[in-house]
């Protein structure tokens, strides 16, 4: 624990229709202290918002890289 808070990491494994990994993303973020230690729910909205655009990005990268762009 850091003091004012947890620090916490969420890595979000994006897959392919196949089940191939095309990317990771990581999110290391503080949240207030004891945020996580029973029921997380009221967190995991805003955590899930926060990595749209890099799955977006990952989605839209692989895409360009299977039609040859």
């Amino acid at each position: 624990k850091a003091t004012g808070g947890d620090q916490v990491t969420v890595s979000w494994a994006v897959m392919d229709a196949l089940g191939r990994e095309i990317g990771v993303i990581d999110q290391s973020n503080m949240v207030a202290s004891g945020a996580l230690d029973s029921n997380w729910g009221p967190v995991a909205a805003p955590i899930a918002r926060a990595a749209v655009g890099g799955i977006l990005t990952l989605i839209e990268k692989h895409l360009d890289v299977a039609a040859g762009r």
